[in-house]
């Protein structure tokens, strides 16, 4: 017996490696070599202190290999799910504090404290029938055809405010940053109609759910010692999480929200809506297709299976690390095609629906307006 040298491991050995590696689903493994791959995998490196693996020149069995999988890989993958998910939920613990039960005359949301000087981020349109009244956004025709939307002042940032409850706290929250503007979504599809390269352009500068954000800004909550981070390079494609304050749901199948208590779901990246799970068999025309894919995809934000539905608006998508991936802003209502109130998203969950806009996109519409994201920190955490 001897240690395996560089592209020298027997054929069976390395059959019977791979046959293992697909029953554990170890897709990274490809050679036994490669065990600081498996060791970034369990993500518990002091766990495993040999630095390779033996390969048998001869006489290789497979009980061997066998046995091997069984007192080393299974148990050490089992307890490195086990601490990984004891981390998550203390993390989820930590945190808690800093998702909270927005309130206003828009409705139900819910917000994430984003810095240590008490900045909060949300969907704009949790505070629109706030934001226009007070001039925030003002009415502006456009001349050329009749269209209509809505344009920030930006004399009004830092200084408008809104009335709000924080976790059933009265709050009178100043207003920060958002977008440059917004078009009503009942007029969206009217107006992409009338001029779809204006239509376009406004998309670009996050003048439909594209720009669906708001930071505003509380001194009750200045030097709270927790926050979340928004980070502009983090991976959406990894799995995610989302804690939010939804409406009470009705499901015959899966968690059900209370309407009340912090509500917690994981989910994964999905490139299309047509592939949410409410989709999967049913038979669209051309048209709806359109429809559905100019409302939901696009590259400033992404689809996830997360569980979203009335209350969740604003709710920040986060990784393991607690970075923000970007917040709840829509969600696919299968009742929309199939007007039967059982398919209300209270009542039918539909994987792969909720909408997320980028924390990217966040950040670049921000650095448009000459805003300092450098006062978005959580420094004391």
């Amino acid at each position: 017996m001897q240690t395996r040298e560089e592209g020298h491991c027997p054929e069976f050995c390395f059959k019977c490696f791979l046959f293992f590696d697909r029953l554990l689903n170890f897709k990274q493994l490809l050679r036994f070599e490669r065990l600081k791959n498996f060791k970034r995998l369990l993500r518990f490196n002091s766990l495993i202190s040999f630095e390779k693996l033996i390969c048998y020149q001869s006489k290789v069995t497979l009980v061997p290999i066998f046995s091997l999988y069984l007192v080393i890989f299974i148990p050490t993958l089992a307890y490195g799910k086990f601490v990984n998910s004891a981390l998550l939920n203390a993390d989820l613990e930590a945190i808690k504090s800093t998702i909270f039960y927005l309130e206003s005359n828009s409705g139900r949301c819910t917000a994430s404290l984003i810095s240590d000087q008490g900045h909060f981020l949300t969907a704009r349109h949790c505070l629109q029938r706030c934001l226009i009244p007070n001039g925030v956004f003002k009415w502006a025709p456009e001349s050329t055809n009749g269209t209509q939307f809505y344009t920030l002042d930006p004399s009004k940032l830092g200084h408008a405010t809104c009335d709000v409850k924080l976790n059933g706290k009265p709050a009178n929250v100043s207003i920060e940053a958002t977008s440059l503007g917004f078009i009503l979504k009942m007029d969206e599809r009217s107006f992409q109609t009338l001029d779809p390269e204006l239509f376009k352009t406004m998309v670009q500068n996050g003048f439909t759910s594209e720009g669906d954000f708001v930071i505003f800004k509380s001194e009750l909550y200045k030097d709270n010692k927790k926050c979340l981070n928004l980070v502009n390079e983090a991976s959406v494609l990894q799995k995610h999480n989302v804690l939010s304050y939804p409406s009470k749901t009705y499901r015959t199948k899966g968690n059900n929200s209370d309407g009340e208590s912090l509500f917690f779901s994981s989910g994964e990246y999905y490139a299309d809506i047509l592939a949410n799970s409410c989709l999967k068999n049913v038979a669209l025309n051309s048209l709806q297709v359109s429809q559905l894919q100019s409302r939901f995809n696009f590259a400033t934000s992404f689809l996830s299976s997360v569980d979203a539905i009335h209350g969740s608006s604003g709710s920040s998508v986060f990784d393991d690390n607690l970075n923000i991936l970007g917040i709840l802003t829509n969600v696919f209502n299968f009742e929309s095609l199939s007007s039967t109130e059982s398919d209300l998203p209270e009542n039918r969950y539909c994987e792969g629906s909720a909408k997320t806009l980028k924390t990217s996109t966040i950040l670049n519409i921000l650095r448009q307006q000459n805003f300092d994201t450098s006062i978005l920190s959580c420094g004391k955490n």
